[in-house]
């Protein structure tokens, strides 16, 4: 209990600290005159979720005696997200090759495999050493920017990896799953910034920014790999795509809906589900609801619908075809969902 209320003292002063030194210093802001967010305010919000996760883990890596070299291979793409987050005109291209480019560099030097994805035929390519690289890399630019894709509401992406944190812990405490005592460390690092910042970002009172879902959307994302690979195959594979599958798809459905309508992949568009979703909110109820506290309750539904997704894959958390079942099953509601919302919209 003691180290719960330090964790959570330091995680709540440092982001006081850190949004007060933004927002005087109008560093890193999404201003009503200049906004890089999808949602409409008056304020200046500090995008400030990049600069908090890096500096807390700093700071519990010499609490607890972590190896805080991650940090050094993290920064990097710190800095690709605060451009994104700083510089209109920043080119998605460029962004693209930069992550990949310090992606593989982590990937490289902390040797991270998937050894198995329970799929016989398709584990044969990874014994391939250069096939299993190559996956891990398209598997985590594929979430990470299916993150992105994904923010725009307040709470939605934060929340989604604060499911995820809650989904690791639950699996390995109640199926008497032991992980390393750093990785423990690290799910409680975790757990404790993602619930801090989940609470200021729900009442929008700073947002991740690019720079602060490509950290914590790669920080967590390595963190579902690692637990699985040490679970000595109790935990089935297919949990990080019951996991992991939002993010994951809304990029890759993003993609294909672009081609079908020959647009530019890059170029962003207002048909993603949980921007469809706030709409549909706004129309039935903006009359009556202030549109911030819209935007916020719109990202904690959607947030809500995935509950019952993380409580089966816990439930099934070594059963990989019912995981995969869950996985379609997820997919064709969503696929329904966004059909009503398309209609609705039109």
């Amino acid at each position: 209990m003691f180290f719960l209320i330090l964790n959570t003292t330091i995680c709540i002063l440092i982001l006081l600290i850190i949004n007060y030194i933004l927002t005087k210093k109008k560093l890193l802001i999404d201003s009503p005159e200049f906004s890089h967010h999808k949602y409409k305010h008056k304020k200046i919000i500090p995008l400030s979720g990049g600069l908090f996760f890096i500096i807390s883990y700093f700071i519990f890596s010499f609490i607890y005696n972590l190896d805080n070299k991650i940090i050094l291979f993290l920064i990097p793409l710190l800095f690709v997200g605060i451009f994104a987050d700083t510089k209109k005109d920043f080119s998605p291209k460029l962004r693209l090759v930069l992550q990949l480019i310090f992606i593989v560099i982590f990937i490289y030097f902390y040797k991270v495999k998937i050894s198995s994805i329970d799929l016989n035929f398709f584990d044969n390519f990874l014994k391939n050493d250069f096939f299993n690289f190559f996956f891990v890399t398209f598997c985590l630019i594929t979430v990470l920017n299916g993150h992105n894709f994904m923010d725009g509401l307040n709470g939605l992406v934060i929340g989604n990896l604060l499911l995820i944190l809650a989904g690791i812990y639950l699996i390995s405490h109640y199926n008497g799953i032991s992980i390393e005592s750093e990785l423990s460390q690290k799910l409680i690092i975790a757990t404790t910034t993602c619930f801090i910042f989940f609470i200021f970002n729900l009442f929008g009172k700073c947002f991740l920014g690019d720079n602060g879902v490509y950290i914590f959307s790669l920080f967590i994302s390595l963190m579902v790999i690692s637990f699985i690979e040490s679970s000595n195959n109790l935990v089935s594979p297919l949990i990080a795509a019951t996991f992991l599958w939002y993010p994951a798809y809304e990029n890759l459905f993003s993609i294909l809906r672009r081609l079908k309508r020959k647009q530019t992949i890059s170029k962003p568009d207002n048909l993603h589900l949980h921007i469809l979703f706030k709409n549909y909110i706004i129309i039935k109820l903006g009359k009556k609801l202030n549109y911030n506290f819209v935007n916020s309750i719109s990202g904690f539904l959607i947030i809500l619908f995935l509950l019952p997704n993380l409580i089966l894959s816990i439930i099934w958390f070594n059963s990989s075809y019912k995981l995969l079942y869950l996985i379609i099953f997820q997919i064709i509601i969503y696929m329904i969902i966004y059909a009503k919302l398309i209609k609705f919209k039109k």
